[in-house]
């Protein structure tokens, strides 16, 4: 079994780092600024909020966090923005626990990690809770500027999605909000594709959409880890099959001394993938894994589809990012 090895350090990304940065001091001056984070899994949106949250706290800023679950059929009402205000009821003063968190029976019981005291009669609403949750970042504004970060909005239950925008539309106060997605649930999850229209019709939005790393940035990731600098051909080898995602280049160079061509946790993401597909195209990247440049007749000879079939399955393979 491979260790799994991380950089260090942020590699690349300085362009989007600059971004965040002025953000950031949009939000200290004033204003309420969303930002939009989307990128394939494993191309580093963590890992950039991560860093974009340090710099915040550096500027003053109150950092709450919170992500949302793949609970398949289930659902967690609230659950980012019960994860992120969490941490508000764990304050040692008590004054200003009430101030900022008004005391609200009803959230209370709605969030039970806060500490407060819940209400014994009747049921609070969707649209009561989002208003209570725009009035507790209002009063935490008024003391510092607020960064708020929601996670993986792709998995987002209809209430969290509901209040984003509440909080986009409403919000007029010192806070950044910012969501991260994955690229390929764009194709499957329609609720997330109206979520991303409606955010990003906003005039307070920002947009960042990642890109894999240049070869050039992932000899300097690779380097990072290894502590010198690495071999031309590991970087060629490594730039060839992880195409510059970062997480696959860790898990690759992680796994370079093993057996297995590819390490466990990679070939799960990867298949994972893979099964979302339609079943008839299952085939076909199998036949496409045999090359990387491979003729659409020939294509078809193998698989034995016809034009129509061909030409679906490979659509789909591209929809999802594969």
């Amino acid at each position: 079994m491979s260790a799994r090895m991380s950089s260090p350090v942020l590699v690349g990304r300085q362009r989007e780092r600059e971004l965040l940065r002025r953000v950031l001091e949009r939000a200290a001056g004033g204003e309420m600024v969303l930002v939009t984070v989307g990128g394939d899994p494993g191309i580093g949106k963590t890992r950039l909020v991560q860093d974009m949250a340090g710099t915040a706290a550096g500027l003053g800023f109150r950092v709450l966090t919170g992500g949302c679950l793949d609970v398949g059929e289930g659902t967690l009402p609230f659950g980012p923005i019960v994860e992120a205000l969490r941490p508000l009821g764990t304050e040692a003063d008590e004054q200003w626990r009430s101030q900022v968190l008004g005391g609200s029976p009803a959230l209370a019981t709605l969030f039970p990690g806060l500490g407060l005291v819940p209400d014994a009669h009747g049921t609070t609403g969707e649209g009561q809770v989002i208003e209570i949750v725009r009035g507790i970042l209002d009063r935490l504004a008024a003391r510092q500027p607020v960064l708020l970060v929601v996670e993986d909005a792709h998995w987002a239950d209809a209430s969290t999605r509901h209040v984003l925008l509440y909080l986009v539309r409403n919000l007029r106060a010192p806070v950044c909000l910012v969501v991260t997605y994955r690229l390929e649930e764009l194709q499957e999850r329609y609720p997330l594709r109206l979520l991303l229209s409606e955010l990003h019709r906003s005039s307070r939005c920002e947009r960042i959409i990642l890109d894999p790393l240049s070869r050039s940035e992932l000899g300097e990731l690779l380097g990072t880890i290894l502590g010198h600098p690495a071999a031309r051909a590991t970087i060629n080898e490594i730039m060839d099959r992880a195409e510059g995602n970062p997480f696959y280049a860790e898990e690759l160079l992680a796994a370079r001394d093993s057996t297995t061509r590819l390490p466990g946790e990679l070939r799960g993401l990867l298949l994972a993938r893979v099964e979302r597909l339609p079943r008839d195209a299952r085939p076909v990247l199998g036949a496409v894994a045999a090359g990387t440049r491979l003729p659409h007749n020939l294509l078809a000879l193998v698989t034995a589809y016809d034009e129509e079939r061909l030409s679906e399955c490979l659509l789909a393979a591209v929809q999802h990012h594969i």
